[in-house]
């Protein structure tokens, strides 16, 4: 478990930077149109159970990530899929923490979209500093959890460009 726990600062650096797999990178072109959002549940296996939800709105209307969205697909550890949003205007983000089938935390935050740009979400929820290690990370906000006055509800965030990817 101290390993599993040794690894969650190294397993933030690589959700603050996404990278585009190659069969999603798009020329410069192409790129100058996108815009994607990707969530990552960064719990280890030492934190306490629950699921996230993600409600996302781009301005083109709301979406959700369910639980179940989140699919081992990268990095080892559960991840949407790379969701396409409008490459400008605001990226309104609100995740709900539930346990035992009711919520227990929720935090938002609200994001600046631009073309050529992918943003990692990474969401935890325990007691330790969710950016210590990140060289990535650009932003962070914490939220309480109901019961649990140690702990708080994480949303970290960074991104990188689609077509131009900082090098891993």
């Amino acid at each position: 478990m101290r390993i599993l726990a040794g690894l969650a600062p190294l397993l933030a650096l690589a959700a603050c930077v996404p990278h585009p797999p190659k069969s999603l990178s798009a020329g410069p072109a192409q790129a100058a149109q996108m815009a994607q959002v990707h969530f990552y549940d960064q719990r280890v296996p030492a934190d306490k159970p629950g699921e996230f939800t993600v409600r996302f709105d781009d301005g083109s209307g709301e979406r959700i990530v369910r639980p179940a969205d989140f699919q081992l697909r990268e990095w080892g550890f559960p991840t949407s899929e790379r969701l396409a949003t409008r490459p400008a205007g605001t990226l309104n983000i609100k995740v709900t923490l539930s346990r035992q089938g009711r919520p227990v935390s929720e935090g938002s935050i609200s994001l600046p979209l631009k073309p050529d740009w992918i943003y990692g979400i990474s969401l935890s929820a325990h007691a330790r500093n969710p950016v210590e290690g990140c060289l990535g990370c650009v932003g962070l906000r914490s939220f309480p959890i109901e019961g649990e006055p140690a702990e708080k509800l994480h949303i970290v965030w960074g991104g990188n460009s689609i077509s131009a990817p900082l090098p891993s």
